[in-house]
């Protein structure tokens, strides 16, 4: 008792100790907030010594509740708290969209039982800081097309709220779209420079590399294997475990598979060759041990792609043949799934889609509403003559069987347009601009995960709007590159 007791002592005097530097930092904005202050003329300045005086508040309560959690946070936060405050309201795309980039792999094992995942959290401060970056420096951008084409799409989901089966269920999959498009579409109007751009595109790049470690780690390790793939173990928040789906870890590395086979064959000198070389050897591993059939599908499009779109298609033909023909024959489990897919009807996929047709055809127009596939699947699930052992209650397994079941031909069509907009974003970027291997690594990306979600349900994933993000950013320097040339 008498430690707890010297513990809350402690708390309480770090506290009251905290409080009359808190009163000068707020005394400090009042005054610099005035419109004669000598600080109106200087807000970079004024914000370097705002951060200062945080700090300072910070790290005296710090000392002040030394050997308390609190005490630690308070640590951590004078430590890393004055570079990542300045670096979020100077170069906002570096930090902590760098950092929120580098984790969307990770996101369902980043659990915070309060708030969702870090990423979601990260993803959160990105847009404040992306936001303030926008107010003070008054240099947005005019979006592209395909922000307002997604965004038709998003009102769509919002409406489908009112006519839902269930509208309680449309809105978990509802806030999770609004988050993901409002960051994209904030994104959209940020102005970027090649280096800022290169930047987040090696961040990318080495996410998926990083990925790959981690689930190679957890092979050799006594990972858990089922039917010769890996399912990450995760704890849930309410002690429950859980599995990350390997399908969806696999198509969260297409993307950075494509940066890396053009960085591999457009750069001019051996570091980021070998960098890249490096991930994309990881990177295959990774593909080859999650076993997915539909993310190998997807590879093979992208290859062929590059190879149609590349003026160094042999290249590309050459690296993706040894990368992938390496790690398939280490871990051959996804070439032996393809030789039952038709015996297990794509492990069920078939019989789900033929209930989803029937359950499309009772609302064909609007659909059961935004989360309500499950619904309007056990309605239609008497109705159709089945060959394979599919029960209740299952998920759609396809973006296009989700979204016509559940927004109907409406929303199906605009989803579609959402997507060729997307694609076509970058079409003015011609054969002979230094941006040109970049479009058809981002183009390839897209391709990759459109196929990959003819299998998947990808559309609350971070990872697509990921992809769509980086083309817009491309887009974006490209303009800006354009303008200083013409300049």
């Amino acid at each position: 008792m008498t430690a707890e007791k010297t513990t809350v002592r402690r708390e309480m005097q770090g506290r009251q100790a905290c409080l009359p530097l808190c009163y000068i930092v707020a005394m400090s904005v009042r005054f610099a907030l005035r419109r004669h202050s000598q600080w109106a003329g200087a807000p970079r300045l004024f914000a370097v010594l705002l951060i200062v005086a945080l700090s300072l508040a910070t790290l005296y309560g710090a000392i002040m509740l030394a050997g308390t959690k609190l005490g630690m946070l308070l640590a951590l936060l004078a430590l890393f708290g004055p570079v990542s405050a300045y670096l979020a309201l100077t170069s906002p795309l570096l930090f902590p969209f760098c950092l929120y980039v580098l984790l969307v792999p990770f996101d369902n094992l980043l659990d915070l039982s309060s708030f969702g995942t870090l990423t979601k959290l990260l993803g959160a401060a990105c847009g404040v800081a992306l936001l303030v970056w926008l107010a003070r420096s008054r240099a947005a951008m005019a979006p592209g097309r395909a922000v307002l084409v997604w965004a038709v799409f998003v009102v769509l989901c919002v409406a489908s709220v009112m006519w839902a089966i269930d509208p309680a269920l449309a809105l978990g999959p509802l806030f999770t779209i609004v988050e993901l498009f409002a960051l994209y579409a904030i994104i959209a109007c940020m102005p970027v420079d090649a280096k800022t751009l290169t930047a987040v595109l090696w961040t990318v790049i080495a996410s998926g590399g990083l990925a790959a470690c981690y689930g190679i780690y957890l092979l050799h390790t006594g990972g858990d294997m089922s039917h010769g793939r890996l399912f990450i173990a995760v704890a849930g928040a309410n002690g429950n475990s859980s599995h990350i789906d390997p399908n969806h870890f696999a198509a969260s590395l297409l993307m950075p598979i494509g940066l890396a086979t053009v960085t591999l064959v457009e750069a001019r000198s051996w570091s980021p060759r070998a960098a890249a070389f490096a991930c994309l050897v990881l990177m295959a591993y990774g593909v080859a041990f999650a076993g997915s059939r539909g993310a190998l599908l997807a590879l093979v499009a992208m290859v062929l792609y590059l190879m149609i779109r590349s003026p160094k298609r042999w290249l590309i033909a050459g690296a993706a043949l040894a990368g992938f023909g390496a790690a398939l024959a280490y871990h051959s489990s996804a070439i032996s799934r393809f030789s039952m897919a038709l015996s297990t009807g794509g492990a069920g996929r078939l019989e789900i889609w033929k209930v989803g047709w029937a359950a499309f055809r009772l609302q064909p127009v609007l659909g059961a509403g935004l989360g309500n596939f499950g619904l309007a699947y056990n309605r239609a699930f008497l109705d159709v003559s089945l060959t394979k052992n599919i029960y209740w209650n299952q998920a759609p397994h396809s973006n296009l069987v989700w979204i016509a079941v559940e927004l109907g031909c409406v929303g199906l069509v605009i989803f579609l347009y959402a997507w060729w907009v997307q694609f076509r974003s970058l079409r003015s970027i011609d054969r002979d601009d230094a941006f040109f291997p970049l479009r058809t690594a981002l183009e390839a990306g897209l391709i990759g995960l459109f196929v990959a979600s003819l299998f998947l349900g990808t559309l609350t994933y971070k990872y697509l709007w990921l992809g769509f993000v980086l083309v817009m950013l491309t887009r974006n320097a490209w303009v800006l590159t354009r303008k200083r040339i013409e300049v």
